[in-house]
């Protein structure tokens, strides 16, 4: 199986259920090339059932299992999804990707919409390694009932933990309309990632990871994708850093780029942002104080003028093990968030000419020669 690198959810929010598999294959359309690639996605329950889970007059998609694996192989994608196996028949949380047959996590134990499945009271849950993560399922109401029963909750902790894995995920393929959906999954959460994936508008989809919380729209006529970096997370720093993170950030930055950086300079930064995994910071970003006469300098050097009070955002690092996981991105991003005004900022770096190019920067005026190579200057307005 796959190795993991996000998780996130499918919220099935649309009005227009005819197609479950066909509304994801369109969501998933909307990512760029590769940008799912690695990443567990949580689908909603009964999502092979034509027009959503409570039809008087229910019928099954009987390609929904092939055309999932058919887009997880496309796509290098992992899914758990809710499946009903046969009308009223088993209610069953499934993982799927593109490298072996659909792998049992758990049957619903709970009673439903007894003419589409049939409730199995003494369904046991199963866990699977991906990498090193382990994987586990309940289907809706299951999580529900099963956090507030001690020894079936234990049970289910048990089996996860005894895989040893480096993160727990728990998915929970539902269909709530009745139930707090966000309320079900803070129950797990101080134990377990938890993704819930809902199918419908009424309450929302959700990830909880750590410090890190998304959810879909509550009420809205829409679907969506969501996901979270199951490993990293970036951050803001308001209160400054430490002196041994803040050489750490300037041993990233030196190592990435010949730029001149020190501790104080750092300290002078308006933001400052980290990457992190686990407690070790892997990556670093700014916004620099403004310099009015260095930035009267880089409009000279490229022929390009903007106001001299423009902010610079700068010193973007990642350390060289952790590079390709897209965190340049997250940083720049994370900096841009709030931030009102232009910006500008110089590279010769062909990857953070894309990242800028991505948040939306342009690159403006004639290149010039720098320490190591051509510098260019971009700006944000």
């Amino acid at each position: 199986m796959s190795a993991i690198k996000r998780v996130g959810f499918f919220h099935f929010g649309g009005n227009i259920k005819s197609d479950p598999v066909g509304s994801l294959q369109h969501e998933i359309g909307k990512f760029a090339e590769n940008e799912l690639e690695n990443s567990l996605i949580v689908l909603p329950e009964a999502f092979n059932a034509y027009g959503g889970l409570y039809q008087a007059n229910p019928d099954l998609d009987p390609g929904a299992v092939s055309r999932l694996q058919a887009l997880a192989n496309g796509h290098k994608i992992v899914f758990v999804v809710g499946l009903i196996e046969r009308i009223k028949g088993p209610n069953s949380a499934y993982l799927i990707d593109s490298n072996s047959a659909p792998v049992l996590l758990s049957r619903k134990q709970s009673a439903g919409w007894d003419c589409l499945y049939t409730a199995c009271a003494d369904a046991e849950t199963a866990a699977v390694l991906c990498g090193d993560v382990a994987i586990s399922a309940l289907v809706c109401d299951d999580a529900n009932y099963a956090v507030r029963n001690q020894e079936w909750r234990q049970r289910i902790l048990r089996t996860i933990e005894h895989l040893n894995a480096e993160r727990s995920v728990l998915c929970i393929p539902a269909y709530m309309t009745n139930t707090d959906s966000v309320a079900v999954a803070r129950l797990w959460s101080n134990s377990v990632t938890v993704v819930l994936a809902n199918g419908c508008k009424d309450y929302s989809s959700i990830i909880l990871h750590g410090t890190c919380e998304q959810t879909s729209k509550q009420y809205a006529d829409e679907n969506e994708i969501k996901l979270c970096d199951l490993w990293y997370r970036v951050q803001r720093c308001p209160n400054g850093l430490e002196d041994a993170d803040l050489e750490r950030c300037v041993s990233i930055i030196r190592a990435g780029a010949a730029v001149d950086v020190d501790a104080a300079k750092l300290r002078r930064a308006t933001t400052l942002v980290v990457a992190k995994r686990g407690d070790e910071i892997i990556g670093v970003g700014s916004v620099k104080r403004v310099r009015p006469d260095y930035a009267l300098g880089i409009a000279a050097d490229s022929g390009f003028s903007f106001a001299p009070e423009t902010p610079e955002l700068g010193y973007v690092a990642v350390d060289a093990a952790h590079r390709g996981n897209k965190l340049s991105r997250r940083i720049v991003g994370e900096l841009l968030r709030d931030q009102n005004g232009a910006l500008f900022a110089t590279t010769d770096c062909d990857r953070m000419k894309r990242t800028l190019s991505a948040a939306g920067f342009v690159q403006q005026g004639r290149e010039w020669k720098g320490n190591r190579g051509q510098l260019s200057l971009w700006l944000k307005t």
